[in-house]
């Protein structure tokens, strides 16, 4: 990116209200993480739940907190 395009980006973020800046860093980190999102762990997971394997049950949220060690 060139420092024009930096600097009129700058310039226009002056006038921005704070929660308007947040939306858009958000997005703007959503955009360069997507082809990330979900990740191998991710998507390995999803298929192991989806074919029942690798769930540890729980009774209820307390023992989901202790097996995880929270």
């Amino acid at each position: 990116m060139t420092t024009k395009v930096k600097n009129k980006i700058l310039t226009e973020l002056k006038d921005f209200p704070e929660d308007k800046i947040d939306s858009l860093l958000d997005y703007m980190y959503f955009l360069k993480l997507r082809n990330k999102i979900p990740n191998k762990t991710t998507l390995q997971t999803f298929k192991d739940t989806d074919a029942g394997k690798n769930i540890i049950k729980c009774k209820n949220v307390d023992d989901m907190f202790n097996k995880l060690g929270i």
